[in-house]
Parts: structure tokens; C-alpha cells; sequence
């Protein structure tokens, strides 16, 4: 009896470090969901991904699409979907954080993370800092310009300046917030004034793309409606 105990103890203990971990058959992936997705492992070359095939990441690795490429990424701990025209490197990747580099292109992220940071720029402008949130992050390198887009939770976005955060601004869920040419990020406004920075990033299509998503996931008020993509067009 005390041995069946004793086992019994081995199993739970081995189950809440899977728990804890994420150990138990949740790997980090990379998924090409439209043609022209890439990723390189550490400084390696580029490489095409075979359409709707994992492909496993590790610290380090970087992700590239196409102007029409998409890609899905499976973290242990947060999904987000890669639009065209991004190019952005995973620096730290574990069971319940993440750290990624964007150099250019807009990410959604729907995150169960503890703690996930997003770096804009390089050198950085900006820089997102949240925990299970869901938001879109868009980073323009031609206008030196960062968009934060909150759907559920809050998230924070602070300019980079001297190698540290500068001022931070709290971006609640229905706000957004910019960072233009590494300036102090500017106060949050309700989504439904977003439309100017949209036009002005050229992100009209990938806007589009995150409501349809929002109208799945049902995040329910605070989000825009199909016919504020009236505004944008």
C-alpha cells in the first residue's frame, strides 16, 4: 500500500511540474497558414515552410513573410498569428514568458503568458510589456512609428530611449496607443479613433483580419464593429 502511495505521490508531483512547465507535449511551433512564410534557425539562412506543417523554434530563431505570407506561432503559453511583410526573432521562449524582437510588420497576440515583451525597432523604440492579454502590435520602420491595439486584458507601451523603458502608458482593453520616432508614447484612445493611424500605417488589411478574429473569439464589448471598417477603406 505504501509503495501504490508513494507512486501515486510521483505521478501528482510529475503532473504539477508538467502543469508548471508546460513539459507534457507542448512545443513551440511555427505554422505557414499562406505561401511564402520563412524562418531561420539562429543566424542560419532563411528557409521556405511547407504549407500548414509545424515547424519546430528555439531561442534565437527568426520568422519572415512575404507581403501575402501568414504565419501561425504555438508557444507554450500564447498563439499569434504573423501577417505579410513582417520580420521578427523569438530572443527568449520558455513555459510561461516570451521575449520577441519585431524589426517590421504588425503581430496579433493572444497570450496566457505570465509575461510577454515585445521589442520595436532595432535598435528599439519601443517596447510592449503585458500578461494574458490579447493585443496587436504593429511596428512601421519607415515612419518610426509602433501601434499597441488591446482586445482583452491591458498591456503597457513605453518608448526606449538610453538603452531602458522611458515613459510608460497602460493601453486598457478597446484603446490603442502610438510611438512615433521613439517619442514618449501618446495617451490611450477608444478604438473607434483609430482609424487615421490604420490609414496611415497602411494597415487596413490586417485590421480586417483581427475583427474577423474578434468576432470568433466573441471578446465581446470594447472592440470595433464590421462597420467602422467603413472609416478605413
Amino acid at each position: 500500500m505504501s509503495k501504490l502511495v508513494n507512486r501515486m505521490h510521483i505521478f501528482i508531483i510529475l503532473f504539477a511540474f508538467c502543469l508548471v512547465l508546460s513539459a507534457c507535449g507542448v512545443n513551440t511551433t511555427l505554422k505557414a497558414n499562406i505561401l511564402d512564410v520563412f524562418r531561420a534557425a539562429g543566424a542560419g539562412n532563411f528557409s521556405n515552410l511547407p504549407l500548414n506543417v509545424d515547424q519546430p523554434l528555439s531561442n534565437g530563431d527568426r520568422v519572415r513573410t512575404s507581403d501575402q505570407g501568414e504565419g501561425e506561432m504555438t508557444l507554450p503559453c500564447a498563439k499569434m498569428l504573423i501577417f505579410g511583410g513582417s520580420n521578427l526573432q523569438f530572443t527568449l521562449l520558455s513555459a510561461n514568458g516570451a521575449n520577441l524582437n519585431v524589426n517590421v510588420g504588425a503581430n496579433e497576440i493572444s497570450s496566457q503568458c505570465s509575461n510577454i515583451t515585445v521589442n520595436l525597432g532595432n535598435p528599439p523604440e519601443a517596447v510592449v510589456q503585458t500578461s494574458g492579454t490579447a493585443f496587436l502590435v504593429a511596428y512601421n520602420p519607415e515612419l518610426h512609428m509602433t501601434l499597441l491595439w488591446t482586445q482583452m486584458g491591458a498591456a503597457t507601451l513605453a518608448n526606449w530611449t538610453e538603452g531602458r523603458a522611458g515613459k510608460t502608458v497602460t493601453v486598457q482593453r478597446g484603446y490603442w496607443s502610438v510611438v512615433r520616432r521613439g517619442r514618449e508614447p501618446e495617451p490611450a484612445r477608444p478604438v473607434g479613433e483609430m482609424a487615421p493611424v490604420i490609414r496611415e500605417m497602411n494597415l487596413g488589411r490586417v485590421y480586417e483580419r483581427v475583427v474577423s478574429l474578434i468576432e470568433q473569439r466573441g471578446f465581446g464589448p470594447g472592440v470595433p464593429t464590421p462597420m467602422r471598417l467603413e472609416k478605413i477603406r
